[in-house]
């Protein structure tokens, strides 16, 4: 992780002690937070932190959801980031 509006070492610091209090620490990737804040008008991007892992080392997008009681029924997401606005048309009819 680069620091983007402070200094690297700065930011690994505090990194470091959020992670030893226990803390919490979600980078997203680019993709993630663009079709996010395509969908729902919400900015993911951390001001102090950038993901860095590269691209191929990345899990297909959006991820598929299997229910592992129901596996018959594959990707239950068909495909699709799961929000607020499309929850219930997509599993309304589990």
């Amino acid at each position: 992780m680069r620091g983007v509006r402070c200094g690297a070492a700065a930011c690994l610091r505090e990194l470091r002690s959020a992670l030893r209090r226990g803390r919490e620490v979600l980078v997203f990737p680019k993709a993630l937070i663009d079709e996010t804040k395509a969908q729902t008008d919400r900015d993911l991007t951390r001001f102090d932190l950038d993901f860095d892992v590269p691209q191929h080392f990345l899990p297909e997008f959006p991820a598929p959801i299997y229910l592992t009681t129901r596996l018959d029924l594959g990707d239950v997401s068909h495909g699709k980031l799961v929000t607020l606005a499309n929850h219930y048309d997509l599993f309304s009819l589990l």
